[in-house]
């Protein structure tokens, strides 16, 4: 069950930044540029491909915003 919740609120994180990124543009083409600069930094700095030691600290403050750490990388949804 917990694990079921964890994957709905990963759903709706991502609905939920296409929603604004969707409405913030009048342009379908602008709104698909605008998604991979949100998707790959909060992949780059979740800890999904890299470990978060090797970051700069400057940039280590990405990783505590990002969503994919809190509900991919730490709670394990990918291992249990």
């Amino acid at each position: 069950m917990y694990k079921t919740c964890r994957i709905v609120l990963l759903n709706l994180n991502g609905q939920a930044a296409g929603m604004l990124i969707g409405v913030s543009v009048g342009d379908i083409i602008a709104a698909m540029t605008l998604v991979p600069i949100y998707i790959i930094p909060t992949l780059l700095f979740s800890g999904f491909f890299k470990d978060l030691n090797t970051v700069p600290g400057w940039l280590r403050w990405i990783s505590v915003v990002s969503p994919f750490n809190v509900l991919i990388i730490k709670s394990s949804i990918l291992t249990h």
